[in-house]
């Protein structure tokens, strides 16, 4: 068993929002056009920090169910999920290693930004395995590197289905960026 990432990310919680680079919009048209995402579907965000990948999601699904170990990155995203008039998002808080016992219940999609490389990734992808709906993936979507200036909006994309297989990855970048 992994080790519980809770409290690691504490202090970070008033520059994280701010200062971490933000999803492009074209990351979520390109899920909502492959997943064919019509505001019925829900969606698991893991390790959802303060709501980078949840927010824009939010507009896109019924529900996103976004579990962060850190209680102060859930308060950070649940005040910027009002200031923004989110809503369809239930904040809990979690990580890969109690993710069955919250009892997310079944999703299209399991998205994860940069937490991916916190878990233990065989039997996260077998639990993952019991909630995704045929159809559905496992999303790993990244920024880039912060120090990574020259393509602030720039997106890696991979999509894992199949007994974790990833049978596509997107490398998307937006014209003029």
């Amino acid at each position: 068993m992994e080790p519980s990432p809770r409290g690691l990310f504490a202090s970070t919680v008033p520059y994280y929002a701010r200062f971490r680079p933000a999803y492009d919009d074209h990351l979520f048209a390109l899920l909502g056009a492959r997943f064919s995402l019509d505001g019925t579907q829900r969606v698991l965000d893991l390790g959802a920090g303060s709501g980078a990948l949840t927010l824009p999601l939010a507009a896109l699904v019924r529900e996103v169910v976004a579990v962060d170990p850190e209680p102060e990155m859930l308060a950070e995203g649940r005040r910027l999920a009002a200031e923004a008039g989110a809503g369809g998002i239930d904040w809990r808080l979690g990580d890969s290693n109690t993710l069955l016992a919250l009892n997310v219940g079944p999703v299209l999609l399991t998205v994860m930004g940069a937490s991916f490389h916190w878990t233990d990734r065989e039997r996260l992808l077998q639990d993952l395995d019991t909630l995704i709906e045929p159809g559905g993936a496992v999303v790993l979507a990244t920024c880039g590197a912060q120090h990574d200036r020259a393509v602030p909006k720039s997106f890696d994309l991979g999509v894992v289905a199949g007994h974790g297989v990833m049978p596509r990855r997107s490398r998307g970048r937006v014209k003029g960026s």
